[in-house]
């Protein structure tokens, strides 16, 4: 192929002779990356919230947070498949102990929730997940959360950041 490229381009200058485009002794190792789709969520008030909206726009086998703004480690975070219509009066998330949600972050509070995911047993069609996301350290509205999602790749191991 890069030879008819290469003599296709020669002839259309009219140079037969002047090869031109990139040398085709050189060869390079072919590298094919994984399809990984990432998702910002950004939430819009000060307060604990709930059902924020996550959208899955491909297929999916894993979900795992990547990046996190103005989001404290003692903030809660959970996943969750279908809306829970719990609205939370303050900052935290008062769990009552039936909630039907997936944590994305640490019992204790005291670790970062990047790298925090989960890896399912098979293939999720694009889909809405839902967040409740507490804001127990206070702060500001605009806290985001960026979130990578992937079929193609199957482990990952990240370092617990104390």
């Amino acid at each position: 192929m890069f030879e008819l490229s290469r003599r296709l381009l020669t002839e259309e200058r009219g140079q037969a002779t002047v090869p031109c485009g990139p040398e085709t002794t050189l060869r390079s190792r072919q590298y094919i990356s994984p399809q990984v789709t990432f998702v910002t969520i950004t939430k819009l008030t000060a307060a604990a919230e709930g059902d924020t909206p996550l959208i899955a726009p491909v297929p999916f086998k894993w979900i795992m947070v990547v990046s996190t703004r103005q989001a404290d480690i003692s903030d809660t975070l959970y996943l969750h498949f279908v809306p829970l219509n719990k609205v939370y009066p303050g900052l935290a998330i008062n769990q009552v102990g039936n909630e039907a949600w997936l944590p994305l972050c640490d019992s204790t509070g005291n670790h970062s929730k990047i790298g925090m995911g989960y890896n399912f047993g098979r293939v999720l069609p694009p889909t809405t997940m839902y967040l409740d996301i507490g804001q127990e350290a206070g702060g500001a509205a605009g806290v985001q959360i960026t979130f990578a999602l992937s079929d193609e790749m199957e482990y990952w191991n990240l370092v617990n950041q104390a």
